[in-house]
C-alpha cells in the first residue's frame, strides 16, 4: 500500500493466489485510493477475499479515477460482496473490466449488479462465469443488456436453467 502511493509509473498490478487477507486488503486499497497512485488493472484473484474486502475494493472504485480493469475472481465474495460492488459501479465511470468469475455470486448478487449496470455507461467486459446466478439473476442480465449500450462482452457460464437461458 505504501509503495503504490510513492510508484509514479507503476500501470498494472497482480497479486492473484497471494492470500492476503482482509489486512492486506485494508493496505492495496489505502494505496490504490491515492491521489499520486495511477494503477490501470490490478488482479487480485484466488485471495481468499470475502464480502468485506469486496467492500474495501468497492470503495477503491469510488475514490480511483485511474482504474480501468479489477479482476477478483476465484475468491468467495458472494451475494454480499457483489452488493457492495454495485453500490460502487453506479458511480464509477472509469471501470472497464470487472471479472468476477468463480465467486459464490448468486441470484441476488447478480440482480444487483445487473440493476447498477443499467446506469453505468463505461463497463465493457462482465464475467459472471462460474457462479450459481441462477434463473432469476441470468434474467436480470439480460433485461440489463437491452437498457446498457456500453457492456461489448459477458460472461455467465452455468448457474441457470432454460429459464435464464430464454432470457438471452
Amino acid at each position: 500500500g505504501t509503495m503504490l502511493q510513492n510508484a509514479p509509473a507503476l500501470r498494472e498490478l497482480s497479486l492473484s493466489h497471494c492470500y492476503m487477507g482482509s489486512a492486506g486488503a485494508r493496505r492495496l486499497a489505502d494505496g490504490l485510493s491515492s491521489k499520486n497512485n495511477i494503477v490501470e488493472k490490478l488482479d487480485i484473484s484466488g485471495n481468499r477475499l470475502r464480502a468485506e474486502e469486496a467492500g474495501i475494493f468497492a470503495r477503491v472504485l469510488l475514490a480511483n479515477q485511474n482504474l480501468k480493469s479489477l479482476v477478483l475472481s476465484d475468491n468467495t465474495i458472494g451475494d454480499a460482496g457483489a452488493l457492495e460492488l454495485a453500490v460502487a459501479l453506479r458511480q464509477n465511470n472509469t471501470l472497464d473490466l470487472l471479472n468476477l468469475e468463480c465467486n459464490n455470486i448468486g441470484s441476488d448478487g447478480a440482480t444487483a449488479l445487473a440493476d447498477a449496470l443499467v446506469l453505468n455507461d463505461s463497463l465493457k467486459d462482465l464475467n459472471l462465469a462460474w457462479n450459481n446466478i441462477g434463473d432469476d439473476g441470468a434474467t436480470s442480465i439480460a433485461e440489463m443488456l437491452t437498457r446498457n449500450e456500453s457492456i461489448e462482452k459477458v460472461s455467465i457460464g452455468g448457474g441457470f436453467d432454460e429459464k435464464g437461458l430464454k432470457a438471452f
